[in-house]
């Protein structure tokens, strides 16, 4: 959704402050660390958490958004007087 946002407009609209850095995992290597605990088999119930390996803030992820799309994409914060407009398409 955010992709399609950014090429068309330059935006990457977020809930986070702006240099906010936090825990961003790939899609795909939390699918493969599932897929991986699923085949090996569940013995005990367990809490696992899953950290990156770098930390991001949504200036970051929009600056990397702008090499891949070779344009200029900024970060916007969403002011949380607006989060209740959010509410159901999230």
């Amino acid at each position: 959704m955010s992709i399609d946002i950014a090429k068309e407009n330059g935006i990457l609209s977020t809930f986070f402050p702006l240099d906010l850095k936090i825990e961003m995992n790939s899609p795909i290597d939390v699918a493969e660390f599932i897929a991986a605990k699923i085949s090996e088999g569940v013995d005990t119930s367990e809490l696992i958490e899953l950290i990156g390996a770098e930390q991001y803030s949504s200036n970051d992820v929009a600056d990397k958004m702008a090499k891949v799309l070779d344009r200029e994409v900024k970060a916007q914060e969403i002011p949380r007087e607006k989060w209740i407009l959010f509410q159901g398409i999230i």
